[in-house]
């Protein structure tokens, strides 16, 4: 029975984080293989400036070609560029039944962070994915989800499990893109927050300045 991991980013840029997490599921032994999906379009605010699909698949790229050199990185690992270049990003619930057909898996499970999973007053105690995400109360308590534990988060307390969780305990370390994109701009390095192989590539394609 053939299982599969969907780890959603935006690759605006990819960073240690993203491959510190992508890393923890491909060797968790859970899934078969890993499907890492740059997004689509984020017209919504706060999320625009995404710089063009191409780069962002590249450096997704890029990042994930780090892991290969990797002994622990055992599970396999493949970019899905097939939502990058789309002028919106495909919303969960849909995306889950796409790869699902695409790469004929029984299971699919959604890759996330703890972050969107704490409790918050803004949301009258309920979680990102309740209160935000299309379809959210239905993906709560009928999707399959491997949970990411970030570094400095509220705490397990604050923190809603879905109906059909997997915790993996590996801490991963806390990276900012909005703060990785800042730098640059402003000319600082970003040598510790992104892989040698991205740092190059946006020093060459002159990105974020």
């Amino acid at each position: 029975m053939r299982s599969i991991a969907i780890f959603g980013l935006s690759g605006n840029p990819s960073h240690n984080g993203h491959v510190a997490g992508i890393l923890a599921v491909s060797s968790s032994g859970i899934v078969d293989e890993t499907i890492v999906v740059p997004c689509g379009g984020r017209p919504e605010p706060g999320k625009r400036g995404l710089v063009a699909a191409n780069h962002r698949v590249a450096m997704t790229r890029i990042a994930c070609n780090s892991l290969r050199r990797r002994p622990d990185a055992y599970g396999g690992v493949t970019v899905d560029a097939s939502d990058a270049y789309n002028a919106e990003f495909t919303r969960t619930a849909d995306l889950i039944e796409q790869m699902r057909r695409k790469y004929d898996a029984q299971d699919a499970h959604v890759v996330i962070g703890t972050d969107l999973l704490e409790a918050r007053d803004e949301f009258h105690g309920l979680c990102e994915i309740e209160a935000s995400w299309k379809d959210g109360m239905e993906l709560f308590a009928s999707a399959s989800f491997l949970v990411l534990r970030r570094e400095g988060g509220r705490g397990e307390d604050c923190v809603r499990l879905p109906v059909n969780a997997l915790l993996i305990d590996d801490p991963i370390p806390e990276v900012s893109s909005t703060d990785i994109r800042e730098l640059i701009s402003r000319g600082q390095p970003v040598g510790h927050l992104v892989p040698p192989a991205v740092a190059e590539y946006i020093r060459d394609n002159g990105l974020y300045r």
